[in-house]
């Protein structure tokens, strides 16, 4: 389950941004309406342009359009509440549980004195006393205190307990408003509904507060038609089709291109067999081959197979679709509600630090999931090591192989000329040309598309970031707009790169798209992880430090999860953890706990422990040859060798042989002559660690 939101901070944030959207008149998403025809009791009887007939058993009334975008985001709230809840019955909380912290005004079974907030306070503190996660107090709070969270019906109530929250959220104040709470209701309960709205231009231009409108650039009734125009003004807006190439989904045949099954592109050398078959103003390069576009094509095979392509490979830059009146439409709109989504929660730059296998990568990787980050597309990745330095990180000229065209000598010439497009003989040679690294992949990216980008540094300390920064350092400082505050004037090698670079899109700033200066773009986030164990590598002065946020990841036992990111449940729905053991029979959390305490007692820190992941199980279990490679050689080289425990140290460093015999225990005595594990010194170790504590604290 994903962290859980401080609710009255939460609460405070969408009000605020309800009362700033811009609420004029917008017409719904043709997706939100075909998917949208009952809420509560409510059944939806028409769509109008700016409102919506809805009937239930006992009468009909109509809803402005805005209490539907209004919804959408006090629909955000539900889902939040919700994860409270789930995360305290995970944790064995019951029905009766709740009612007892906020008990029924008609239960008069109860006494006054066991209604006050002293009281119910103390029973949600009792209740979670065996709890020690870093959200105990939002639960505690969540249990008792409504008001906090805006809360009127029991939460013990599945049906309805987020309603009322969703109403506060909204600051409604008219009655009949009140279907807000069931429409927020709806539309947080279904994904589809809620990424319709959400992900729609509508709601970009209502959650951004200015009129900022999806462009229609092409509208035709008839598929082959609108596919000709429509794919002539994409290739204005992006030459060659490199959006579609890059998806990766085309398949080349002996004379067509194919995307995930759709006839798009016929081989421009060979002949169709009706010339209507193609339509010859529209070609493009892929391979080295050039393609006319194939309009041999049905309707559903647009709508089902290329749509949804086209649009995954434009990123919401531009997108196609059938509209209600059966036309097909080709927009281009501007903003993206991703990024708003995104930069409300997490800060543009940040570091994820913590403990060796605290799971710290996996979290990052669990945001980018979490709000469907495109990994291929959005995501860049990199990893420092001591040998890491500018001209890795950025980028610089480098030898490569390049195809390049012959030359011929034509008498009389003075001098060769190039091969013409009748003589298109190529060879290949080694030349010399810029080649972008992490930073140049996702600073470009960022600025040609409207989603967020996100450049992952993993283990930043191992790397001198002074070095491996160098004046990029300077952008890292952000104004109110995100965007760099400060600007830098990159090299010429790399102004001459961003220049052809940007020379193909037409959205870019003028500035930014000549290549004499470098700002970061308010889409472009840099989050980092840190191992705290290895501080000493690289250390990382406060300059430095100062420009970013830090998130520490606690050593801690996580949940399994399912392929989808869900978390695993067992019959009774509550979640499973994982259940790591060292081959044997030992509880892998038992021994962490306790080897953790033995660490921390000889260094006075938490940077050295160890956490759940540091050691990788196979069905759930840790064989005694992974527990000695990588548990036994980290403690002896990085711990036992630098501090002691003095006169506790025999307690650690001991067993007896098969003779009976006391022995000193060092890592060699793991392994027996021939360099395999020796299972009963292992047992040995890991009864001294489970055992030392124990000892300790009775003395």
């Amino acid at each position: 389950m994903s962290e859980l939101l401080n609710l009255a901070e939460y609460k405070q944030q969408l009000t605020e941004q309800i009362s700033n959207l811009d609420l004029s008149d917008y017409e719904l998403p043709n997706d939100f309406k075909r998917q949208f025809h009952s809420f509560g009791e409510y059944k939806i009887e028409e769509y109008y342009k700016y409102t919506i007939k809805v009937s239930s058993k006992k009468s009909v009334c109509y809803i402005p359009n805005q209490w539907v975008f209004i919804a959408a985001i006090c629909s955000k709230y539900c889902i939040e509440l919700k994860k409270y809840k789930q995360k305290l019955q995970s944790v064995g909380i019951t029905d009766e549980d709740f009612e007892s912290c906020h008990p029924s005004s008609s239960d008069k079974s109860i006494p006054d004195e066991h209604r006050t907030n002293e009281y119910v306070s103390k029973k949600a503190t009792d209740l979670l006393s065996s709890y020690n996660g870093d959200d105990k107090d939002l639960l505690i709070s969540f249990l008792w205190d409504y008001d906090s969270w805006g809360g009127g019906k029991n939460i013990k109530r599945d049906n309805d307990f987020t309603i009322s929250p969703c109403l506060n959220v909204a600051n409604s104040i008219n009655a009949s408003s009140s279907l807000i709470g069931d429409l927020a209701k709806a539309i947080g309960d279904d994904n589809n509904l809620y990424d319709s709205l959400m992900n729609s231009a509508e709601m970009d231009k209502i959650r951004s507060g200015v009129q900022i409108v999806k462009n229609e650039l092409v509208r035709e009734r008839l598929a082959a038609s609108f596919l000709k125009m429509a794919m002539k003004t994409t290739l204005d807006l992006d030459k060659n089709l490199s959006g579609l190439e890059k998806t990766g989904k085309y398949k080349v045949t002996r004379k067509n291109l194919k995307i995930d099954g759709f006839w798009i592109g016929r081989d421009k050398s060979l002949p169709p067999t009706r010339d209507s078959d193609i339509y010859p103003d529209v070609s493009w390069s892929f391979n080295n081959k050039d393609y006319v576009l194939n309009v041999e094509i049905t309707p559903k095979d647009m709508e089902e197979i290329f749509f949804p392509t086209y649009n995954d490979a434009y990123r919401r830059q531009l997108f196609m679709e059938k509209d209600l009146n059966g036309e097909y439409v080709l927009y281009k709109i501007i903003k993206s509600q991703q990024q708003i989504d995104l930069i409300s929660i997490y800060p543009l730059q940040q570091i994820f630090y913590g403990a060796p296998g605290t799971g710290k990568s996996h979290r990052v990787k669990e945001i980018i999931k979490e709000h469907g980050i495109d990994e291929k597309e959005q995501v860049i990745r990199t990893t420092f090591h001591p040998d890491s330095d500018y001209s890795t990180f950025v980028g610089c000229y480098k030898p490569i192989m390049k195809s390049v065209p012959q030359t011929y000598v034509v008498e009389g010439n003075e001098k060769p000329v190039m091969a013409d497009k009748d003589n298109q003989a190529t060879k290949e040679e080694i030349v010399y040309d810029y080649t972008p690294q992490a930073f140049v992949q996702a600073y470009t990216k960022a600025w040609t598309t409207n989603e967020p980008v996100i450049l992952v540094i993993e283990e930043i300390n191992r790397g001198n970031c002074a070095q491996i920064f160098g004046d990029i350092f300077q952008l890292l400082d952000r104004g109110n707009d995100n965007v760099s505050e400060y600007e830098i004037k990159p090299d010429k090698a790399l102004e001459n790169y961003l220049r052809e670079y940007f020379a193909a899109f037409e959205d870019v700033d003028e500035q930014i798209k000549s290549g004499k200066i470098m700002k970061l773009p308010s889409n472009l986030y840099i989050w980092a992880t840190m191992n705290t164990s290895d501080q000493s590598l690289f250390p990382i002065d406060s300059a430095f430090k100062r420009r970013w946020e830090w998130k520490y990841i606690k050593i801690a036992w996580p949940y399994k999860k399912n392929e989808d990111g869900s978390f695993k449940t067992d019959e009774n729905g509550k979640k499973i953890h994982f259940n790591y053991s060292i081959e044997g029979g030992h509880d892998w959390w038992e021994f962490l706990q306790q080897i953790n305490a033995i660490i921390d007692k000889m260094t006075n820190s938490a940077d050295k422990q160890l956490g759940y992941f540091f050691a990788k199980a196979k069905d759930d279990i840790i064989s005694y040859d992974t527990f000695v490679s990588k548990v036994c050689f980290y403690l002896w080289n990085d711990i036992f060798k630098t501090y002691a425990l003095d006169e506790q140290q025999g307690d650690l460093f001991s067993y007896k042989d098969e003779e009976g015999q006391k022995k000193q225990l060092t890592f060699p005595a793991f392994y027996d002559g021939d360099g395999n594990v020796i299972p009963e010194v292992v047992e040995a170790f890991i009864n001294n660690v489970m055992n030392w504590n124990n000892k300790n604290d009775k003395a």
